[in-house]
């Protein structure tokens, strides 16, 4: 928990995800692509028709001009961050309205606006979001970082940066969209929004 102040809502422990999720999904997404080719796009598909406002805001994004391999880093960084909450939360994971995913994208750039007027500020949103799923963030870290190797510093880093902003998004929208298990108690945060 940080003391600083953050529009970003906290993410509640029951919507996070660990490491242990990611690696076995990593695991499972290798093992597809080794026995069928088709098995990504048939994961975006189920990605198109679960999450459907999400998958379109995703779909906007990557069809901007962009390189090739951000674009495909972009949408495999999207859908497994998607099956990471689908094979993790399952049905207590709701599909996403577009005024969530408004409000969510709005949090964000207000909570970078904070940051850009407060200069002594250490923190940046990406931090605050990696202090609520920090798996989910390494993840996303370790792909990109691995991708630029793999392109040996090709990619364009302002397209990177906007596929970023993007998945950070994503990782905050839905981990609002998970449901609270029967019982739970309401944090503070949570009644007031």
């Amino acid at each position: 928990m940080w003391i600083q102040r953050s529009a970003i809502r906290p993410v509640p422990p029951y919507a996070r995800i660990g490491r242990a999720s990611l690696e076995h999904l990593r695991n499972a997404l290798q093992l597809e692509a080794d026995e069928s080719p088709a098995a990504f796009d048939e994961m975006y598909e189920e990605f198109e028709d679960r999450q459907p406002v999400l998958a379109d805001h995703i779909g906007e994004v990557l069809s901007q001009p962009l390189q090739d391999s951000s674009v495909a880093l972009g949408y495999f960084l999207s859908v497994s961050i998607w099956a990471a909450f689908d094979q993790t939360l399952g049905t207590a994971l709701d599909a996403i309205s577009p005024d969530e995913l408004r409000s969510t994208t709005e949090l964000f750039a207000l909570d970078q606006d904070l940051r850009g007027q407060a200069p002594l500020d250490r923190l940046d949103t990406d931090d605050v979001v990696a202090m609520e799923q920090p798996a989910l963030v390494e993840f996303v870290h370790e792909s990109i970082q691995s991708t630029l190797r793999a392109q040996r510093g090709k990619l364009d880093t302002s397209e990177l940066g906007e596929i970023y902003r993007m998945l950070l998004i994503e990782i905050l929208a839905l981990s609002y969209a998970v449901r609270s298990p029967a019982g739970y108690p309401l944090t503070k945060t949570e009644v007031q929004a």
